[in-house]
């Protein structure tokens, strides 16, 4: 759906060749601006005078490559159009010619390059609305513009690592694999028990490789995802996830105790990503106590009177040292031995890029062996409520 820019009162566009008359034309009514009231288009000889007849609101003058005829004409049609400011386009614009067509009456210059942008019809917009104003305005569009390009061709990079991750990097992973596999089936016989082991290794250290490009893409594809946004059935999610827990972690008899969950407006699929992570975390980190408990719920509303639920996730296990909470959301970092619970370190990455997706904020609170508490809404942090740290994975 275009965006409406409704310039005011009437806009001249001037230009020799008809096809670029309907070229700027057309992109301003429709590359963008919606609603633009261009009502007429002139040659350079007959905009003085229609200038005289009838009063305008802007000018969008189409000099090409300016020579010093070009500036005159530009300086008897700046005359004619009185308090209406006069938009130039020119070919390759550089400082020395933006400096001295301004110095012939141009309000703005703009690089022809600039017309087949989405920017072009708001920078007209913004200069017929408030010609003495314009300046800084314009500046800022531009630098919006050009840090949105920058964002996008960021994304396309994002998108063509994780292919190359996903293709390039497993084939000789494979490769490596099948070999040592292929070894260690073949040559069984004859192979000292140390050369066994170290193939071993090499497979277990394939498999730990391609876990860890598996969770480069699984946080990639979170950026990727469109948001959502849809009514989400707090207490059924969390029931289907700890259904699906209790199935993976039969020999671990751990007790949940359930608060107050009111429901949410947030991206279903990625929501679940948040639970399932934090009671993830919170079975595997409470599986060594004699009693594992859990308690999932909100905080009284008289703790955030002002804002949205505020959800936590509070487990009785191992807990860690807020020395380090900094690290907690950091991809791949670990607060605790590989040896003592496995994970690569990428669960809290993924569920602080969720929640700030959603605008929200998430936070811990633990000691060393008295277990944790994880926070977390899904829109601004609500007034009042202290937050003790932000960050990452404790997985």
């Amino acid at each position: 759906m275009p965006i409406e820019i409704a310039l005011p009162g009437l806009l001249l566009i001037v230009a020799d060749a008809d096809g670029d008359a309907a070229f700027l034309r057309d992109r301003l009514v429709t590359g963008g601006a919606g609603q633009v009231a261009v009502r007429h288009t002139a040659t350079r000889a007959a905009a003085p005078r229609l200038l005289r007849q009838q009063g305008f609101d802007g000018v969008v003058l189409d000099l090409g490559s300016p020579a010093s005829a070009d500036l005159a004409d530009l300086a008897v049609i700046v005359a004619q159009a009185g308090q209406a400011p006069v938009i130039v386009i020119a070919n390759a614009v550089d400082p020395a010619l933006s400096r001295q067509l301004r110095e012939a009456g141009a309000a703005e210059v703009l690089d022809r390059a600039e017309i087949a942008q989405s920017l072009f019809p708001r920078l007209v917009a913004r200069i017929i609305r408030d010609p003495h104003a314009q300046a800084a305005e314009v500046e800022l569009e531009r630098q919006m513009e050009s840090r949105t390009g920058d964002l996008v061709a960021a994304n396309r990079d994002l998108e063509a690592f994780a292919y190359s991750v996903s293709h390039d990097l497993r084939a000789p992973l494979r490769a490596i694999e099948w070999l040592a596999q292929s070894v260690l089936r073949d040559e069984a016989p004859s192979l000292a028990p140390v050369v066994a082991e170290r193939l071993a290794m090499i497979g277990r250290s394939v498999d730990q490789m391609n876990d860890l490009i598996e969770d480069h893409l699984a946080l990639a594809r979170i950026g990727r995802h469109k948001l959502r946004r849809g009514t989400v059935d707090t207490p059924g999610l969390v029931a289907d996830i700890l259904r699906d827990l209790r199935h993976a972690n039969a020999d671990i008899d751990f007790h949940v105790e359930l608060g107050d969950l009111p429901d949410l407006r947030a991206d279903p699929t990625l929501v679940r990503l948040v639970f399932q992570n934090l009671l993830e975390n919170a079975v595997k980190f409470s599986r060594l106590r004699d009693r594992p408990e859990i308690q999932v719920g909100t905080l009284p509303v008289a703790a955030a009177p002002h804002g949205p639920p505020v959800y936590y996730v509070r487990d009785n296990g191992v807990g860690f040292d807020m020395r380090f909470a900094d690290r907690l959301f950091d991809a791949f970092q670990r607060l605790h031995a590989r040896q003592a619970f496995d994970g690569s370190g990428i669960g809290l990455a993924i569920v602080q890029r969720i929640v700030d997706r959603h605008g929200g904020r998430i936070w811990a609170e633990s000691s060393v062996d008295a277990g944790a508490t994880f926070y977390f809404t899904l829109d601004k942090t609500p007034h009042g409520v202290a937050v003790t740290h932000y960050a990452g994975s404790r997985r």
